[in-house]
């Protein structure tokens, strides 16, 4: 009888800090969207804490017991949650770094590889290039330290360079600067998604094809706050319907978006 409530209670403990850990990592989503660093940096530390802790709970199962299916998903989606905060913080902590090769090679490691896999492609596709951008106006609280978000931007309502800035660009360009010339055509593209959900099916791309440029750009709204554009060389226009770029542009689109993660969730369910 002892031994029954005993494992009542172990099973208790285990529900109570699966609930715990998804609870921090849907908080850690959030904090991601809004580009909260420290915060971030903070929630993915306490995550990955209790997931430790809870693989190493050698007194509530048996030893050699396998994790529970919501256990084995939950660090999934925080490894996802991960690979989003290097994708978004990849410049900075990229320059930030004493030896760029270390960032590297760290990111070479995450699974899944989000960063990796824009860098393959880019340096497979000549004349490609990836930006994300941050919609910094849409602030509900007062600026209030180091961000992308820049000092005033919060009241600010003039979409530019300064209330949505270039957080990644890959390849790399130095402070995330873009041509003014390619930027303004990112911007036009933007400005016709902000009220666009993001969620929705089949996804919507602008394609806009800038002939003084000679290039193509696809846009698309990521997030919330976060939107993509991939740009390629292109004189005649006809990349603005490449199978190929917007079978990577999806791709990438599940994993920040989890998609693939929240079908694996539903197969067990």
């Amino acid at each position: 009888m002892l031994c029954s409530a005993a494992k009542n209670v172990g099973s208790a403990l285990e529900d109570l800090m699966e609930v715990e850990i998804l609870a921090t990592a849907l908080k850690l989503q959030c904090q991601l969207g809004d580009l909260e660093f420290i915060n971030s940096i903070l929630t993915l530390s306490s995550i990955s804490y209790k997931l430790d802790q809870y693989y190493a709970r050698d007194n509530l199962v048996p030893v050699g017991s396998p994790p529970t299916p919501l256990c084995s998903w939950l660090r999934r989606f925080y490894s996802v949650l991960l690979a989003k905060f290097t994708l978004y913080w990849y410049s900075v902590l990229r320059s930030g770094a004493i030896n760029p090769a270390d960032v590297q090679e760290a990111v070479s490691k995450e699974n899944p590889d989000i960063v990796s896999q824009i860098e393959d492609f880019v340096s497979t596709n000549e004349g490609t290039n990836v930006s994300l951008f941050f919609d910094a106006y849409l602030q509900d609280f007062a600026y209030l330290g180091h961000s992308y978000v820049p000092p005033g931007a919060a009241e600010m309502y003039v979409k530019s360079s300064v209330a949505i800035p270039c957080i990644f660009t890959m390849p790399p360009a130095e402070s995330n600067t873009l041509p003014m010339s390619e930027y303004a055509v990112i911007m036009r593209a933007v400005n016709s998604l902000l009220s666009l959900d993001a969620s929705i099916m089949p996804r919507e791309i602008i394609a806009l094809h800038e002939v003084q440029l000679q290039k193509t750009f696809l846009v698309l709204k990521v997030e919330l706050r976060i939107y993509m554009a991939v740009a390629v060389v292109d004189e005649s226009g006809e990349q603005t319907e490449n199978a190929h770029i917007r079978d990577f542009i999806c791709k990438l689109c599940d994993c920040i978006q989890m998609i693939d993660l929240t079908r694996s969730l539903q197969a067990w369910a």
